[in-house]
């Protein structure tokens, strides 16, 4: 059967070529589950012939199914991963649903709102993937046996809204239903759900301020991001590492070695895979890197091109606050304050629109600080609502990682307007919660600024 499967694009233009379109789409079908996330272009075009073969065929169970599973595989591979165009997905989307619905499957609904929820998360439609990720956990309540991928979906889009504890209350419901088994999600989503639980676990970690744990948690999902042989999950966690590394204020680590080496072999794999939304995720991971290690030029050049290639292909928009927020510093690092403002100010209305409060609090205090950085003084009008702001943000969220770094902000505003005690004050506070969290790296910067005072 593997063998068969080798040559299964062989076979199905043997059958085309014969006239015998059913068992035509069913050996493109079995060509494109040979070559799952190994060549995404090739895996999509099989699964469009499925879905262009069946549609001349008559009515029938059988070929009701496979047109269906090739809705579901067309939007699983070419939506949130290649950026099918939005009305290309609504059309097949409303296709999908309307054979899901006469069958009468209800798992198969809920892989078809998943998958159709990724890509228009991709599109930056955030709040109509809550709605659908909502509706998901519903239906799962009503089932024998839950669909693992409800709960990937609501441990991301929980994150994304900043509903922190509920997102890891997902991740381990989840991991629950799972177990062990790298395998789970690979036929669905061509992904492992558990490596994606243990990788969303690491960046919770992080966002809440729990480094000690977050490190571990990235260990684990790097160990099981390898074993499970799909390079696709192993990119994506080494791309992440990115962002644990602008948090510490940290680019070399005992477990990881140097992040930005990690997040050159993310893009590496996004290249050979040739999905542009890993290298969104990659791009971004470097970015961060190099951020942290002072290479401005080189960190505002990837932010820029994710940003890019994210606006072009109209995929991964979930990362746009992130993306402009973080080149938002970079250009500040460059002394391009004006951009820096305009960058900033893009992410906080970004990200205020489409519900990312973790992201928004990123946003808020870039944007204290690029206004402080061009205004001075006069910065306060823009900075003191910004960081208040942040810090409502802090507590409704639990991003604890951020707290700190509203202090630090506080001391810079407090510097341009002339105020040494409250600056000394602010950086204390800073630095007593870099060493509570275990941002070593940060807090080894606002040492070296108190020892200049």
């Amino acid at each position: 059967p593997e063998r068969i499967d080798e040559h299964a694009a062989l076979l199905a233009h043997h059958f085309e070529e014969a006239e015998n379109l059913l068992d035509a789409a069913r050996f493109h079908a079995r060509a494109a589950t040979w070559a799952g996330t190994r060549d995404l272009g090739g895996t999509l075009r099989h699964w469009q012939q499925v879905r262009e073969l069946v549609r001349s065929l008559p009515n029938d169970p059988d070929i009701d199914n496979l047109r269906l599973v090739a809705c579901l595989q067309i939007l699983v591979i070419g939506g949130f991963r290649m950026g099918l165009s939005e009305a290309a997905v609504d059309e097949i989307y409303e296709e999908g649903s309307g054979f899901a619905e006469t069958i009468g499957n209800d798992r198969l609904t809920m892989m078809l709102r998943a998958a159709y929820g990724a890509r228009i998360l991709g599109l930056g439609r955030l709040r109509s993937y809550y709605e659908l990720v909502a509706a998901n956990l519903e239906l799962v309540e009503r089932l024998d046996h839950p669909f693992p991928g409800v709960f990937v979906g609501a441990c991301y889009a929980n994150y994304l809204a900043g509903n922190l504890v509920d997102s890891l209350r997902f991740i381990v419901e989840g991991e629950q239903l799972i177990g062990d088994d790298l395998h789970i999600g690979r036929e669905e989503f061509g992904f492992s759900y558990l490596v994606f639980f243990a990788q969303s676990r690491s960046g919770l970690f992080a966002s809440m301020g729990r480094f000690a744990e977050a490190r571990k948690a990235y260990v684990h999902a790097l160990q099981i991001a390898r074993d499970s042989n799909l390079p696709e999950n192993t990119g994506w966690v080494l791309g992440v590492l990115g962002q644990l590394a602008q948090l510490v204020g940290e680019v070399v680590f005992e477990e990881f070695g140097d992040v930005r080496t990690c997040a050159i072999e993310s893009l590496r794999i996004a290249e050979e895979l040739g999905s542009p939304f890993s290298r969104v995720i990659s791009l971004y991971g470097l970015g961060c890197a190099r951020l942290t290690a002072g290479e401005f030029e080189a960190a505002e050049r990837c932010f820029g091109d994710a940003i890019d290639l994210a606006r072009h292909q109209r995929l991964g928009l979930e990362f746009e606050g992130w993306l402009l927020a973080s080149r938002a510093h970079a250009q500040r690092a460059l002394g391009s304050l004006d951009a820096a403002v305009t960058s900033a100010e893009e992410a906080v209305t970004l990200t205020r629109e489409r519900g990312q409060r973790v992201a928004e609090i990123h946003a808020q205090i870039e944007l204290a600080e690029a206004h402080i950085a061009r205004d001075g003084s006069r910065a306060r009008a823009v900075a003191d609502p910004a960081l208040a702001r942040a810090e409502a943000l802090v507590h409704e969220t639990g991003a604890g990682a951020y707290a700190a770094r509203v202090d630090q902000t506080r001391a810079s505003l407090a510097h341009s307007c002339g105020e040494p005690e409250a600056r000394a004050q602010h950086l204390k506070a800073a630095l007593a919660g870099y060493l509570a969290t275990g941002a070593t790296g940060c807090a080894r910067s606002v040492e070296a600024t108190l020892a200049s005072l």
